[in-house]
């Protein structure tokens, strides 16, 4: 045991022999219902530290729950302190997933690693075939279909539509401004959206809905239970998706539909690069 965890170590294994203590001072059917528990949480962490022998130094926090309230509470702080603690390289469980933390230069390694990755809940949400989800010849097709959208001939192409939606936003910022100072974010939050859906996408943009279920999507990445129930963050973050990818599926099909090989969207360029080699999923 290091020295520095021997404390929370130590709590752990006490709390498991007490839970075993009542259980067997306890007459009824429930003993062995709860000295069953006990143990299986014994052996589990027994196991766990087993498989993570020769992983870095550090805390898996809690069974179960790990250090994620923790986490949570700070993500910024909670690095920091266990990089003092434990150096640049430090393992923890957080949402519901033992992990290592490489923190400065040491985190170039993760470039060499194909096996590491997102959390699953990560996974859930950004798609389990989307360019950052996947390694290998099918990343690099994805990405090399995607880089068509990026050559210069495509950045100017988008260039006229991000000129006249900047100045249409500028114009309604100096109207706001009339009234007095106003906070800019949530402005700059919809000027950008409506840039990324005209020149992604080359569609017009229902502002109110789509850009509110795009933030609640985003926001199921950051919960404390990444479960798919209704009641939950993440439940409402996934029919958000759910809800976006309905309205994208629609655009991709009206594309198609359209064979306009000359559209000025990253999307229809995308689509037509993609033809080139093996075709693209609409996931």
């Amino acid at each position: 045991l290091e020295n520095k965890d021997l404390p929370r170590r130590t709590a752990s294994l006490v709390s498991c022999s007490c839970a075993m203590q009542v259980a067997l001072s306890r007459p009824g059917p429930g003993k062995l219902a709860l000295l069953a528990g006990a143990s299986l949480l014994v052996v589990r962490a027994l196991l766990r530290r087993f498989r993570l022998r020769r992983a870095p130094p550090g805390w898996l926090g809690l069974p179960l729950l790990g250090e994620t309230p923790t986490f949570m509470a700070d993500p910024v702080k909670f690095v920091e302190d266990r990089k003092k603690r434990y150096g640049p390289i430090f393992k923890t469980g957080v949402n519901f997933s033992s992990c290592v933390y490489l923190t400065g230069d040491h985190a170039k390694l993760i470039l060499k690693m194909p096996n590491v990755g997102w959390p699953d809940h990560f996974l859930d949400i950004l798609g389990h075939t989307s360019v950052s989800s996947i390694n290998g010849p099918r990343h690099k097709f994805q990405r090399m279909v995607c880089g068509a959208a990026f050559t210069d001939a495509a950045l100017e192409r988008y260039l006229p539509a991000v000129e006249r939606l900047t100045s249409e936003h500028l114009e309604l910022w100096a109207q706001m401004s009339k009234a007095g100072p106003f906070d800019p974010r949530d402005a700059i939050k919809a000027y950008t959206f409506e840039i990324a859906e005209k020149v992604l996408l080359g569609t017009s943009i229902r502002l109110g809905s789509l850009m509110s279920t795009f933030t609640e999507m985003i926001d199921g990445m950051a919960v404390l239970l990444p479960f798919n129930l209704p009641f939950l963050k993440f439940g409402r973050a996934m029919r958000a998706r759910k809800t976006l990818l309905k309205e994208y599926q629609r655009i991709i099909d009206e594309k198609r539909a359209s064979g306009d090989s000359n559209a000025r969207d990253m999307l229809a360029l995308v689509m037509n690069e993609g033809q080139r080699g093996e075709p693209m999923t609409n996931e």
